[in-house]
């Protein structure tokens, strides 16, 4: 597994310090923010909303490589990011495959657990909502560090266990609720260190924790308006014939079973008059297509 990408830590992108209209369409973009900069507090919500649209990143790209090797869904044989590659079908996912989903992460958890160094600092003022949203994503994007990746990397530090990771997402999420003021972040909290305390095997304290979470409740990690393609949903945009048709759920365990019990959780469809998903594979030839309904 890839090791160490930490080239973001020295330097935030511009989401702090938007532009200044200089008239009708013209924009002058203000370059590399200044560290002291962070320190207004008009910066403070966008600095954590950076976190959130990284951590984006990396979900939608993970949850498509993902689901191959386990055969959530079947690649069509073409695609990018290690979707046509047979190595990576196997459960072996390459590094050049990896490397995009470890950066975002990273750069998720540096940007947020950073945040959280700055805002509690003695005497710092900043509101208590932003300080909770800040731990909520660096509780998040840990987690989903542990879960997915064999070693994880702190700040260049030693190649350690995943446990770490997943432990100091617990910690981010304990002190989430101790700052929470609303239900939807203490929701967020309680979920987060359920499905953490499950990956660490404490199945006592996850069972205590997901009881305390509304069966309905949602939360949606946001990336930005307008389809951008950096952040969009990638396991839907794959299979939107927008044009791409890159995996099925033909020869997955979904399939079968949504045919035997009509779960909607596991609901796929044939779209008429498009038989095939795009591409073919040596030795088998084009692949049925059907694709799952519960994305958008």
């Amino acid at each position: 597994m890839k090791r160490a990408h930490e080239g973001y830590a020295g330097r935030l992108l511009g989401a702090a310090v938007l532009s200044a209209v200089l008239g009708g369409c013209d924009v002058t973009n203000p370059g590399p923010v200044q560290d002291e900069f962070l320190d207004v507090a008009a910066s403070h919500a966008p600095l954590v909303r950076g976190a959130e649209r990284t951590l984006a990143q990396a979900i939608t790209r993970l949850a498509l490589m993902g689901a191959l090797p386990a055969r959530e869904i079947f690649p069509s044989g073409q695609g990018t990011d290690g979707l046509g590659n047979i190595v990576s079908q196997a459960g072996r996912i390459l590094p050049e495959h990896s490397g995009p989903m470890w950066n975002y992460l990273q750069q998720s958890r540096w940007v947020s657990e950073d945040a959280i160094a700055r805002f509690t600092q003695p005497g710092y003022v900043v509101k208590p909502e932003i300080v909770t949203q800040a731990r909520l994503w660096a509780g998040y994007s840990n987690k989903i560090f542990g879960e997915n990746f064999c070693e994880v990397v702190f700040n260049a530090g030693a190649a350690l266990a995943p446990s770490e990771a997943l432990k100091r997402a617990e910690k981010h999420f304990a002190d989430a609720l101790a700052g929470a003021t609303t239900d939807a972040h203490r929701n967020a909290a309680y979920a987060g260190r359920a499905q953490t305390r499950l990956a660490l095997a404490n199945w006592s304290g996850a069972v205590e924790d997901a009881t305390r979470v509304p069966v309905d409740f949602v939360l949606q990690v946001q990336g930005t308006g307008g389809g951008e393609l950096d952040v969009r949903n990638l396991i839907f945009f794959a299979v939107a014939d927008l044009p791409y048709r890159n995996f099925s759920m033909h020869f997955t365990n979904a399939y079968d079973y949504y045919l035997a019990t009509g779960d909607p959780r596991a609901a796929w469809e044939s779209p008429a008059g498009k038989p095939y998903a795009n591409g073919s594979w040596p030795g088998y030839g084009l692949v049925p297509f059907s694709r799952p309904l519960k994305h958008n």
